[in-house]
């Protein structure tokens, strides 16, 4: 007795889900992409440059909007250069105002 092989048609029947589970798992997926891309990834890169959320938000928008994604790359090294040689200026002059 031969056993009979069973063929794939085609791709969808390896994965065969009801249509709501496939809209399900596109909305969770444009969501976590939202969160992570909005609020995770500011708050981790903020964190190890230095740099406060709503600078690291500003840079990557202001960035994207002039450059494009070259500008969204090189924005927020240019928004931590600037954060620190403005804030250490400001130190400068506080310290100045209160030892003077």
């Amino acid at each position: 007795m031969k056993k009979r092989r069973r063929t794939l048609q085609n791709e969808t029947e390896m994965v065969d889900l009801p249509e709501g589970s496939r809209q399900h798992f596109l909305i969770f997926l444009v969501v976590l992409q939202q969160l992570e891309g909005n609020v995770i990834y500011p708050r981790v890169m903020g964190s190890s440059l230095g740099l406060p959320t709503i600078w690291v938000m500003a840079a990557v928008t202001v960035g994207g909007g002039v450059m494009g994604v070259l500008g969204m790359l090189l924005g927020i090294p240019l928004a931590v250069t600037i954060y620190h040689l403005v804030r250490n200026d400001v130190n400068k002059a506080d310290s100045g105002l209160t030892n003077g």
